[in-house]
């Protein structure tokens, strides 16, 4: 068995507002390089374990570690150095699609290229009059949330962290593609991946 790259101790969350017990004494170890679905109803606690993991909300009670080190010991932006989380809303800017895949930084052409295949892009830009750098704004008409979806998706592949998140954020892909997409993730051994789907 490899190191757990996350593991939860007795991990508890009271929303003290509403005195919600959302999660309770919960225990799991997850591994690196690995592909794990996260299942249950509407309101059972997905999305509050995916934003402990990510730290944006704080734990009652419990530890959680990454990589051996308790995430008490850790600040927020050490945290999102080895964290990609995609969510259901579309997390994009009114800037050309190359920014919203690359947010500036420079990377290889190759692995846009691979990003933008891999996640069904390529036949879509090569159809915008100006590729890579179509601005938001130039089709804000006829972006699809699929697409937006699917944007936001080869951003994170490109961020290249260990640890992709992934919080509902295919279901807006038509039924073809998210298949594809999907098992694309499920095969990926260079991240760990936690994945939510109503699919």
């Amino acid at each position: 068995m490899k190191k757990p790259i996350i593991e939860f101790k007795n991990v508890s969350k009271v929303f003290e507002d509403s005195n919600t017990k959302v999660l309770k004494d919960i225990n799991f170890e997850l591994e690196e390089g690995k592909f794990y679905t996260l299942l249950g109803a509407s309101g059972s606690g997905k999305s509050t374990i995916l934003k402990a993991i990510n730290g944006e909300i704080p734990i009652s009670k419990g530890h959680i570690f990454y990589d051996n080190i308790d995430s008490k010991n850790m600040n927020f932006n050490d945290l999102h150095e080895n964290i990609s989380y995609v969510s259901l809303e579309d997390h994009i800017f009114n800037e050309s699609i190359l920014f919203n895949l690359t947010l500036g930084r420079e990377i290889e052409d190759s692995k846009i290229e691979k990003a933008l295949e891999l996640f069904y892009l390529r036949d879509w830009i090569n159809g915008l009059s100006h590729g890579l750098e179509t601005t938001l704004s130039e089709i804000s008409q006829d972006i699809s949330s699929g697409q937006k979806q699917r944007i936001s998706l080869a951003r994170a592949y490109l961020e290249e962290k260990p640890i992709l998140i992934i919080d509902e954020a295919t279901d807006a892909i038509d039924k073809e593609r998210r298949y594809q997409i999907e098992k694309h993730l499920f095969s990926m051994t260079e991240k760990t991946v936690i994945f939510v789907s109503h699919h």
